[in-house]
């Protein structure tokens, strides 16, 4: 339920440019007649890809790349390493279809738009990026777990428990207040300088830090081109 309250979601529009390597389990020679019936395949290759991460707020979807919800910019041009498996039919003299499952290990976690920690709301550019920085807040503003009452932030006592005591955003003025009962130990988890991202534990500037990865399905016709006149061996 926490998860569901903190209300991330992400669309992204991905533009891929890659070469691979084919290798079949049955052997190719390229004519007709010595082309295997169906082959199993595997690839491994290459990829360029731009990306663009976005959020659906309000009905709207949001570009998160120029709000800087993390203080930094979302670098949209990546690399990716794609592989995957596949298995390809004979159609015709020149013709083969093929359907395949490709798994892309990048290198980045900007995917989801939510790869780093936390900043200071203040730092933040735009009422809007404070909204979307902290949902959790309003989310629980939007649900009436959370009240202004005179100035005066309160949990009400029907609120689950990893909402009270945790950092609260003020839909308003986009500021961060807290429970001063700081009852519960999830409190810190939207503190300044704490991992944004739902790996927990996660260091994003650690080397080998936890990377998106994104998975492609789809269908291939392919039309061989003709190498030239066979003559048949005596």
């Amino acid at each position: 339920r926490f998860r569901a309250v903190r209300g991330l979601n992400f669309v992204n529009n991905i533009l891929e440019l890659k070469g691979d390597v084919v290798v079949d389990l049955f052997e190719n020679r390229g004519t007709y007649n010595k082309r295997p019936k169906f082959t199993p395949y595997g690839f491994i290759g290459f990829a360029v890809f731009y990306h663009t991460p976005s959020t659906i707020f309000r009905n709207e979807e949001i570009n998160l790349v120029p709000l800087k919800l993390e203080g930094r910019e979302i670098q949209q041009i990546q690399v990716a390493i794609p592989f995957g498996v596949g298995v390809r039919w004979k159609l015709a003299r020149q013709w083969d279809i093929a359907g395949e499952f490709g798994a892309r290990k990048t290198f980045t976690d900007d995917l989801d738009g939510a790869g780093g920690k936390y900043i200071d709301p203040s730092k933040l550019p735009s009422l809007q990026a404070k909204l979307l920085a902290y949902r959790a807040g309003y989310n629980a503003f939007e649900r009436g777990w959370v009240k202004n009452n005179g100035g005066i932030w309160t949990v009400s006592s029907d609120a689950p428990d990893f909402v009270k005591g945790q950092f609260m955003t003020d839909p308003t003025t986009g500021l961060l207040v807290m429970d001063p009962t700081g009852a519960f130990p999830m409190m810190n988890s939207h503190s300044p300088g704490n991992v944004r991202a739902t790996k927990e534990g996660a260091d994003p500037n650690a080397f080998f830090a936890p990377t998106d990865w994104y998975f492609v399905w789809g269908v291939h016709l392919t039309y061989i081109i003709q190498s030239g006149i066979r003559c048949p061996k005596f």
